[in-house]
């Protein structure tokens, strides 16, 4: 089977067109248990490693994820939300925008890695040098599961993205009190934060196998990166909004 007819296979069936208010209905919910469940996980792994960690580790991990957490906003640039909100898509187009997506998480990455040496020279702590090229690997896992993402929210699965979020969470909070109970210190952080990582794009492809093709000049998603473009311009925009009104 091509690429091709198994990327029809997987998105191309008429099931999602109909029941569609009670399945984006339904699917708002699971959306809102979901993060409501995920954000407890979250919660509760603070209050669990609080108590095996010293408070200097959650520190060493804030200073790096201060800086890390502004390219989380931009990574997809908009191309996930292009690809949902399109009425028809091709294995073409999404082929190109996997790979689109995959470049930026590697070119995210660069760019971490490039600021670790000044961060912790602002810092005066040699420590987060390693620390923030162990997080910067997450940006290239991330980049590559951004449209199996995108395309399982297409089809309404809302179940298995919730299953893929909460699994991601729990997997890496036992990985992080394993590791901190083996006296990894501050690397027990680092670990749940790559792992989460690992997990979320392992869970995405196992919930949406479609493997990505080779990226094609024409394949026409001069629409979708117009799109993804104004959707980035305008976030970029509220988030410059909302850290001048901070300051």
């Amino acid at each position: 089977m091509t690429g091709a007819a198994r990327f029809l296979r997987l998105v191309g069936g008429d099931g999602v067109a109909t029941n569609l208010k009670t399945k984006s209905v339904r699917g708002g919910a699971v959306a809102m248990v979901a993060e409501c469940t995920d954000f407890a996980i979250r919660l509760g792994s603070v209050a669990v490693l609080a108590r095996l960690l010293v408070p200097e580790y959650f520190g060493l991990l804030s200073m790096v994820t201060a800086i890390t957490s502004i390219a989380e906003r931009f990574k997809d640039l908009g191309l996930s939300n292009a690809t949902i909100q399109k009425k028809e898509i091709t294995h073409e187009q999404v082929s190109t925008l996997f790979w689109l997506n995959a470049g930026v998480g590697v070119a995210i990455m660069l760019l971490v890695v490039g600021l670790a040496y000044p961060v912790s020279l602002f810092y005066s702590d040699a420590r987060l040098i390693s620390i923030t090229l162990a997080i910067a690997i997450s940006f290239p896992l991330s980049g590559m599961a951004i449209q199996h993402q995108a395309l399982l929210r297409r089809q309404m699965k809302f179940t298995q993205l919730a299953a893929i979020q909460i699994s991601a969470s729990l997997l890496s909070l036992a990985l992080a009190i394993i590791m901190a109970l083996k006296g990894f210190g501050y690397w027990a952080l680092v670990a749940r934060e790559v792992s989460r990582s690992v997990f979320m794009a392992a869970g995405s492809w196992l919930c949406m196998p479609w493997a990505p093709g080779a990226p094609s000049r024409q394949a026409g998603v001069g629409s979708m990166l117009r799109f993804g473009g104004d959707l980035t311009a305008f976030i970029w925009f509220g988030f410059c909004v909302q850290a001048w009104t901070k300051s």
